[in-house]
């Protein structure tokens, strides 16, 4: 009985080296990207804007680098200046290759997306080679705001370690997202009906303050000097926030004219016209002064509202 015992060992043994090879095999396999393999990435907005959850965001794909059966990466002909050297995903630094990846599309005569889509809260785009691929989504606006959207880029198929095996269906991807208020403009349009050049070029000064919520959010002052009459105007660009209700007052009419409209009005600026106007007009009283005028004009920067005096003849005031 004693002899039997090392011929079952040996046959234990053969056993064994013909399993394992079998094993290695198929861990092999389950390791290996199949290139012959299409496939899909779901795109979706950050779950903490719910505005943005119902705005359709234009989003595009572009296929930086192709991915070889091990999953190292080689930069495709517009890529290929990014020189990957067949490095793996996960040896990347993402933010910063995303940014250059950018920079090639800028640059490039053709910047034709691989894949493009509208995402609406979600959205699948699908029949994708293996490779990675450089997302960009388009500025979207809502009634109030204005999102943009930071590069990003996502391997197919993704590498997931629970399974230990390539995802290429479905491959989940969260837009990043920042949100800032929607500006828009204002014209202040005054008229001149006559005027008397012998008294001067007169200067309507007006106050500009805008709410929203309740709080103020732009304060400032703009002029209209006159050299003959007519109609002239001054536009405040881009630095009232949508949705903010502005009141436009006449705070100085000119030495020897008055006004023949409201001196106030009040707006709201809806985000359907982005640069309302406002409308005064004055005519001469028919006194005998000499007038003209310095404007104040205050802007928000970092360090607060900055004043800044100047003639009143200039025709746009920044924010």
């Amino acid at each position: 009985m004693a002899r039997l015992k090392y011929p079952a060992m040996a046959a234990l043994l053969a056993l064994a080296l013909l399993v394992l090879p079998l094993f290695a095999s198929a861990a092999l396999a389950a390791g290996s990207v199949d290139g012959s393999r299409q496939c899909s990435v779901a795109i979706s907005v950050p779950d903490d804007m719910p505005e943005l959850a119902t705005t359709p965001v234009t989003v595009s794909l572009y296929r930086v680098a192709s991915m070889g059966d091990d999953g190292s990466l080689a930069a495709t002909d517009r890529f290929a200046s990014l020189d990957l050297n067949g490095a793996a995903y996960e040896d990347l630094d993402a933010a910063a290759l995303a940014d250059k990846a950018v920079a090639c599309v800028t640059a490039s005569a053709s910047a034709e997306a691989d894949a493009t889509s509208t995402v609406t809260g979600t959205a699948t785009m699908a029949g994708l080679a293996p490779g990675l691929y450089l997302i960009m989504a388009s500025p979207a606006s809502t009634a109030s705001a204005t999102y943009t959207f930071s590069p990003s880029l996502v391997p197919l198929p993704t590498w997931d370690d629970v399974s230990q095996s390539w995802v290429y269906d479905n491959v989940e991807v969260e837009l990043k997202a920042s949100v800032s208020d929607r500006m828009a403009s204002l014209e202040i349009v005054k008229t001149l009906k006559t005027m008397d050049a012998s008294l001067g070029n007169p200067t309507f000064v007006f106050d500009v303050k805008a709410e929203l919520d309740g709080k103020v959010v732009y304060a400032n002052v703009a002029a209209v000097s006159f050299d003959m009459a007519g109609k002239k105007s001054v536009v405040l660009a881009d630095c009232i926030p949508v949705g903010s209700t502005v009141t436009v007052t006449e705070a100085y009419s000119g030495a020897s004219y008055h006004a023949t409209t409201a001196q106030s009005q009040t707006i709201t600026i809806g985000a359907d016209d982005l640069a309302p106007q406002v409308f005064f007009e004055n005519e001469p009283t028919g006194d005998r002064k000499h007038g003209t005028g310095i404007e104040n004009a205050f802007s928000k920067g970092d360090g607060g509202w900055q004043l800044e005096q100047r003639t009143a003849d200039t025709q746009e005031v920044a924010a």
